[in-house]
């Protein structure tokens, strides 16, 4: 087990007045305590490659894509990345700008891949009902659009940067089960379907659609390999060998 949760239990049976105050030394020294966020994540994801991974909250998803672009510290290993990176958090960040300032972020603007970008992160008809288009202007802390707005605007300006590999922290989150078909279809194994894309993933309904799947489990990589890999692992612990083989051949 981590550490910090040994370090946890024994403070629990103490029962100290610290504890249960929760006062700011007590968190100060929960921070140093605490171990690695990912431990033995060995991953190679190959070029043109989608990665989905997999995993309940909490099991590392975030902090993988993180790693990968060096925000978090590395105790030892390396990370390698081949070519420009461009990456889109779960929790997007809004300007206080117009929707198309927020997507096109300092890049110039290209009309055919604006309107690309946002046919498919689903923004067509948002665009429409907003008062002034996309020359709408988005309130502090994006306060004008809704939580999926929102995420969708962080796609699209993920997207049109242009890039070797995408790291796309579940865009899919905060959309409904429509909408979320429409952006994998058209924009992740669409618009971006040569590119290294690398995405965390809660409808496991998408699996089958890509090239390479890593399951997180309590902050280290559990499982990985194609669809059909994992598919018959799992087969094998519950179906007799003879039904795999047959489903398989």
């Amino acid at each position: 087990p981590c550490p910090c949760k040994k370090k946890k239990k024994e403070d629990k049976k103490k029962g100290g007045k610290d504890d249960k105050k929760g006062g700011k030394d007590g968190d100060k020294d929960d921070k140093k305590d605490r171990g690695p966020c990912l431990v033995g994540a060995n991953l190679e994801v190959r070029h043109g490659d989608l990665c989905c991974i997999v995993g309940k909250v909490g099991a590392g998803k975030s902090s993988l894509l993180l790693s990968l672009m060096g925000e978090i510290d590395k105790l030892k290993g390396s990370v390698k990345l081949s070519g420009s990176v461009s990456y889109a958090a779960q929790s997007a960040c809004v300007l206080n700008a117009t929707v198309r300032e927020n997507i096109l972020y300092g890049n110039e603007y290209d009309e055919a891949r604006y309107d690309r970008v946002i046919e498919a992160c689903a923004l067509t008809e948002d665009l429409k009902n907003l008062s002034a288009g996309d020359q709408t202007q988005i309130g502090e802390k994006g306060i004008s659009l809704s939580g999926g707005q929102k995420q969708r605007v962080g796609l699209a300006r993920a997207v049109y940067h242009e890039a070797d590999i995408y790291l796309l922290d579940d865009p899919l989150s905060a959309v409904d089960a429509h909408t979320g078909a429409h952006i994998f279809t058209e924009c992740i194994d669409g618009l971006l379907r040569d590119k290294t894309v690398i995405l965390p993933v809660h409808n496991l309904s998408y699996l089958e659609r890509s090239d390479y799947i890593v399951s997180l489990e309590d902050e280290a990589i559990a499982e990985q390999g194609t669809y059909a890999e994992l598919i018959r692992s799992v087969l094998l612990l519950v179906d007799p060998p003879v039904a795999c083989a047959h489903s398989f051949d």
